[in-house]
């Protein structure tokens, strides 16, 4: 029977911390922490709920990630985070198929969102992979498991997030990830375009009200398909900020010359 590790990283979680760990429990022959230098109780709380802790200065979201993997004591490794809940469905389903998990496979599960009090946003993530066969992409942000080459089987149950409880808290996480996708862009090559803006950020709207079903979840929905807008409107604006800084720069090496 195949054991499973499962990891989650972590910064500054103490309130939602050991509710993550102790839904990944009942499957879980290990369950790794991999603290990123937290101010807050996120190691004591870990501790007590039962998994082991790891201290590593943060190092981006796919780097930590890959590092607990590395750090843990199965091959088989399950990726939570810390704002996340495994449905007692999902936990047994998973403890289930322990025998019969298999090489060459990545195994997918659904994460259900919830914002401003309503659930929305079904999303579908690979979560339980050998680490000797994959890994995250090094993506500074939207970083995910390469599936090329392997197997992909979908669990029935699902993950539960927390992590968007209200707008506010979504836009502090989205000029997060902004800054961070914008220098992904840069470096790329990519530079703000006003086209290109207006396409992604209208685009994006209609993706997320529309065709995501956000229409149908009235006030919360409404105020969600915004912020993604926000999203984009974030990541232009950083943009911008490096072109501007880049600009300046190089002024003042033409003057100095």
């Amino acid at each position: 029977m195949a054991a499973i590790s499962t990891v989650i990283i972590a910064q500054d979680e103490e309130d939602k911390i050991a509710r993550a760990i102790r839904s990944a429990a009942p499957f879980s022959d290990e369950v790794l922490v991999v603290d990123g230098g937290s101010v807050d109780r996120t190691r004591a709380v870990a501790a007590a709920a039962g998994a082991r802790v790891v201290s590593r200065a943060w190092s981006g979201f796919a780097r930590q990630r890959n590092f607990a993997a590395g750090a843990a004591r199965h091959d088989w490794i399950f990726w939570l985070d810390s704002d996340e809940v495994v449905t007692p469905a999902l936990a047994r389903e998973i403890a289930a198929a322990k025998p019969r998990l298999a090489a060459g496979r990545v195994y997918h599960a659904a994460r259900l969102g919830d914002f401003m009090g309503a659930r929305m946003i079904r999303e579908y993530h690979p979560r339980l992979y050998h680490r000797g066969e994959t890994a995250f992409s090094e993506d500074a942000v939207h970083e995910r498991v390469v599936t090329a080459g392997l197997a992909a089987e979908t669990f029935a149950g699902r993950i539960d997030h927390f992590g968007y409880s209200g707008f506010a808290p979504l836009l502090r996480k989205f000029a997060r990830y902004a800054e961070l996708e914008a220098e992904t862009q840069r470096r790329a090559g990519r530079s703000f375009r006003a086209a290109r803006f207006l396409y992604r950020a209208g685009g994006k709207f209609l993706q997320m009200y529309l065709l995501r079903g956000l229409a149908l979840k009235g006030r919360a929905g409404l105020f969600c398909a915004l912020a993604f807008v926000i999203y984009e409107v974030a990541v232009a604006a950083a943009l911008i900020d490096e072109e501007d800084e880049a600009g300046e720069t190089a002024l003042q090496s033409d003057a100095a010359e």
